[in-house]
């Protein structure tokens, strides 16, 4: 492994360095830890599997209700993180930040010396 380079309050421009030139010396090729065409269950099993477990064990709930129809209502996509997921029932999300930021609103009279814009 390189050397590490030693950060003080003035150095995160020289730690930025450092890990830019570590990125650009990279010599393998990104690889997935299993094939993406396997199930969820083979998925969780292999990442299991690369911190040492020995194999995954799943749990049946006990009192849980069976013979029910899950009802789903959409599905989204997080595109930028590269998953689906589907909205169960009533199931809410939450919601994301506003396209104009809300301190834009916000402001001192410079009369009174009140902030405005906070109600």
């Amino acid at each position: 492994m390189a050397d590490l380079p030693i950060c003080t309050s003035n150095s995160q421009f020289d730690l930025g360095i450092a890990v830019q030139k570590a990125c650009e010396n990279v010599t393998l090729a990104f690889r997935f830890l299993y094939p993406l065409d396997i199930s969820i269950k083979e998925k969780i099993e292999a990442i299991a599997g690369s911190y040492g477990a020995s194999g995954v064990e799943y749990s049946e709930q006990k009192g849980a209700p069976t013979g029910f129809v899950l009802p789903i209502r959409d599905v989204k996509a997080s595109v930028g993180a590269g998953f689906i997921y589907p909205l169960v029932g009533t199931m809410s999300t939450m919601s994301g930040l506003p396209t104009r930021p809300c301190f834009f609103d916000i402001d001192v009279d410079a009369t009174t010396g009140k902030v405005l814009g906070l109600s």
